[in-house]
Order: C-alpha cells, then structure tokens, then sequence
C-alpha cells in the first residue's frame, strides 16, 4: 500500500502564488422606522357681526320769558302811598338827609 503525505497541501510554498478570486458582494439590509411631520396650517377667523342700534331723541326745553313796560304815573308834590315807605328804606338812604314823610 502506498501512502501519500499530506504534509505540505496547506503549506505555501515559496513558488506558488494564490490565485485571488473576484469580490464577492453580499447585502446586508437594515431597515429604520422614521417619521416626518407635515405640518398643515389653518386659519380660522372669527368675525363677530354688532348691530348698532342708535337711538335718537328729540327732547324740548320750555322756557319762559317776561317783557316789562313801565308807565310813570306823578301824584301831586305831598302826597303818599297807602302804606309806610320809610320801612323800606335802608340805614344808607335814612342817613342821606331825606325828608321824612309829610303828615296827612
């Protein structure tokens, strides 16, 4: 029987260069959960209607007015009225030198 060595089959030898076979390309797939935000404005504006209702009014003021006429009526030099005028006189006026009353 005859033996062969397996010694030297794994062993480079110094004539031997290794043949490079091409790249082979392998994918790995990750997969990520992302979110994005839309962002979808609305304006609402609020209109408020007011009813101004104006009330007029038309109020009237009365007043009054009073228009004197005078009239001069001479008595004769002397003479009085009915009653005592001297009551109505002022302490000023009686120290004036006015007459006093004439008797009747």
């Amino acid at each position: 029987m005859h033996h062969h060595s397996m010694q030297g089959q794994g062993a480079h030898s110094c004539d031997r260069r290794p043949i490079v076979c091409p790249v082979q390309q392998c994918v790995v797939d990750n997969y990520f959960v992302e979110n994005q935000d839309y962002i979808h404005p609305t304006h609402i504006l609020v209109q408020n209607h007011h009813l101004l209702n104006n009330f007029h009014y038309f109020p009237y003021m009365t007043s009054e007015a009073n228009s004197f006429q005078t009239q001069d009526y001479a008595f004769p030099q002397g003479s009085s009225p009915d009653y005592n005028w001297m009551d109505y006189m002022s302490q000023n006026q009686m120290g004036q030198g006015q007459m006093p009353m004439m008797p009747q």
